[in-house]
């Protein structure tokens, strides 16, 4: 296992030896000049560097920021656009509502509870589900998840302050 340490001078050696490609977000080895890397199974654009494998879009952000990310999203759900503009820095659950059947209209922490006839509310946070209530809407139960997690979110702010 590469320690922490190590990973990050990794980016820094990558950010030497790599040039993105601002209108494609494609990077490319820069004394090979060609594209670097591959695609995943699962459609991400990554490279091997010293046997340890970098997602582009994570190279990238290094590149831009500075700062080796936590966790990017793809703005736009297309994993192979890594065009900067397109990517985010956001938590798990940021990342996890930006999936396709999110993005197709259905809302984030709403479910139909058949027995009940109405939709649920609810969110997981570490693996821990926290009941918000039944609403008559999707609409409903997504703004009251919604509102929850902005509730959340300030009250670790406040603490950070």
């Amino acid at each position: 296992m590469v320690s922490i340490q190590s990973k990050t001078q990794m980016f820094v050696e990558l950010a030497q030896k790599l040039n993105y490609v601002k209108e494609t977000g494609a990077l490319h080895w820069i004394h090979l000049n060609k594209p670097a890397g591959g695609i995943s199974p699962i459609g991400y654009f990554r490279l091997t560097y010293k046997n340890v494998t970098f997602y582009h879009h994570h190279v990238i952000w290094y590149m831009h920021y500075g700062v080796v990310p936590t966790m990017l999203d793809h703005i736009d759900g297309n994993r192979d656009n890594n065009r900067l503009e397109n990517l985010r820095e956001v938590c798990h659950n940021k990342n996890a509502g930006n999936k396709a059947i999110h993005r197709a209209g259905k809302l984030v922490g709403a479910t139909f509870c058949k027995g009940r006839r109405k939709w649920q509310a609810r969110v997981v946070i570490n693996k821990v589900r926290t009941h918000l209530g039944y609403y008559n809407t999707a609409f409903e139960a997504n703004k009251v998840y919604l509102h929850f997690l902005e509730n959340l979110t300030t009250k670790r702010t406040d603490n950070l302050s």
